[in-house]
């Protein structure tokens, strides 16, 4: 809440929640432990239980279990923060071992794990002590063929990297922090930081190019607020049987299908782009597709028609979906393909620029009817500021697709009159989102570091990354993950005379985010430098 010192207030609740699996995972002997896992089956030797529930589950379960839906920020700083320390192998869970890149065993190596005998045990029962050595013992139902022999070189080079003892038991760690113990606190911060990686661009949504409620409606679709059949069976206003998708009834209706995969929504979105003359595949998420949906369009001639006909496809496939539902009647493509060019031509009409020519002379031909004369400009809600006096500004970002996922860096710097003094975009393999804005600012450090003139220079390092600007920081707080990178970085930072790490916004560091994506792409690195 503005003003009041008191933040989001559904990010501090479901903190609140995530101390309960913390909690679960720390507290073996308590009656609470003890009572879910009677009642929802879980096994004694589990520390990490992912809470999944059926529609007989009690409120709280249900309430915990969300924090584990998939796609959500909160399955991502959970399944990234919550690691499993093998000890003597009695608890953690053989399958369930992550590595270094947060990608578990089974899903390393899926072949394996097919073939494999057991898929539900302890470490302990994958092995054994052999002359106070570990040898580990993974029974097979057959041998590798030649095919799959190389992921079992990979699936040995990961149990090589696992050290089992014997007097210490597993344990639980939570490595957002150094002493690997889980805080609200902690929590939190990473959401906001996943949160602000990941915001909508407000401006992009808010742009009067179609009525009020339109616009209301697709700010809460790409909040994922609006209520589809998905959302009211959590709720259990719906039942599990009635949950498919009135358009196709092929899934069960969620935003991301009924808007976009469902053939009957994708079908309308094809042939209204191709009044354009443009052919894409969707995203898979709407978030995703609304963000990347003014690259599709090249000139801005077209712009704001382009925008108005992505809330109008949007807008005519949910009055199709409650047509369907409410009044129990199909409405086919065609007639909504007509509703979307009618909505767009009117809409343009009185929202926009305005045209001379009557509507029905403008459905005949919706592109060059639709055109701007002054093409129209959005507002930047955050621009590059430069630094005062004589002093540089380095910006850097990370992007990872995926978490973990393809990954890259990139950062550009630049002077106090806003000339660019060098560049780099690096391709850094598959990383988490974290690990990638940390090497961003590390990279960055790192060239400073090896011009003598830039070691005098005031220097403002820019990363949009919350958490990792934090960390770097602070003395206490860190990441057992990322603790050596954190403390090369602080190093490097020593020998600045004048430089520091700083957190601003995602939308004033667009260009360094356009550096790393286009580095996750990239085979070669790229370095131009022209400071000596």
């Amino acid at each position: 809440m503005r003003g009041l010192g008191i933040g989001k207030m559904l990010i501090k609740n479901k903190s609140l929640l995530a101390k309960w699996i913390w909690r679960y995972g720390t507290e073996e002997q308590a009656l609470w432990r003890r009572v879910i896992r009677a009642r929802y089956g879980s096994l004694d030797t589990d520390l990490l239980w992912d809470w999944k529930c059926n529609h007989d589950a009690s409120q709280f379960a249900k309430t915990v279990a969300s924090l584990f839906e998939e796609g959500t920020t909160s399955n991502r700083v959970l399944t990234d923060g919550l690691k499993v320390v093998i000890g003597d192998g009695s608890k953690a869970n053989f399958w369930d071992i992550t590595n270094v890149d947060s990608i578990k065993l089974k899903m390393a190596c899926p072949r394996i794990y097919a073939l494999a005998v057991r898929k539900t045990r302890v470490v302990q029962d994958f092995g054994g002590w052999h002359d106070s050595q570990w040898e580990w013992k993974v029974a097979l139902r057959r041998p590798l063929f030649d095919w799959e022999k190389t992921q079992g070189c990979v699936f040995r080079s990961l149990l090589d990297s696992i050290t089992v003892t014997r007097l210490i038991p597993d344990t639980l760690a939570w490595t957002y922090r150094l002493d690997g113990k889980f805080t609200i606190g902690s929590f939190r911060l990473c959401m906001e930081d996943q949160n602000t990686d990941s915001s909508l661009d407000h401006n992009l949504v808010w742009q009067g190019c179609c009525p009020p409620k339109v616009e209301i409606f697709m700010w809460n679709v790409l909040r994922g607020r609006v209520l589809v059949c998905q959302v009211l069976r959590k709720f259990g206003i719906a039942s599990a049987s009635s949950t498919a998708c009135p358009l196709c009834h092929g899934e069960e209706e969620t935003i991301d299908h009924l808007f976009l995969s469902c053939p009957w929504s994708w079908n309308l979105w094809t042939k209204c782009m191709n009044w354009w003359e443009v052919v894409s595949c969707h995203n898979k998420t709407m978030k995703s597709w609304f963000q990347g949906w003014d690259g599709l369009c090249s000139s801005n001639k077209f712009r704001r028609a382009w925008d108005t006909l992505f809330f109008a496809i949007s807008w005519t496939i949910w009055e199709a979906r409650n047509h369907t539902i409410f009044r129990s009647g199909a409405v086919s493509v065609p007639q909504a393909v007509d509703t979307v060019k009618f909505r767009v031509v009117w809409w343009y009409k009185y929202h926009g620029v305005g045209s001379k020519l009557q509507i029905s002379t403008m459905l005949l031909n919706i592109k060059e009817s639709c055109t701007d004369s002054k093409p129209m400009k959005r507002r930047d809600a955050n621009v590059w500021i430069p630094p005062i006096g004589l002093g540089l500004k380095f910006n850097v970002d990370g992007s990872a697709k995926g978490n973990p996922g393809s990954a890259g860096i990139g950062g550009v710097l630049r002077d106090n009159l806003g000339k660019v003094l060098g560049l780099f975009s690096e391709n850094v393999g598959v990383l988490d989102s974290i690990s990638t804005e940390l090497l961003a600012i590390h990279r960055a450090v790192s060239l400073c570091a090896d011009i003598t003139s830039l070691i005098v220079k005031e220097i403002d390092i820019i990363s949009d990354s919350k958490v990792a600007v934090s960390w770097i920081n602070s003395e206490g707080l860190g990441s057992l993950k990322h603790i050596k990178l954190i403390y090369e970085i602080r190093s490097l930072l020593n020998n600045l005379h004048n430089a520091r790490v700083l957190f601003n916004s995602r939308a004033s560091n667009s260009f360094a985010d356009s550096l790393a994506k286009k580095g996750s792409a990239m085979e070669k690195d790229c370095l131009i430098w022209e400071v000596h």
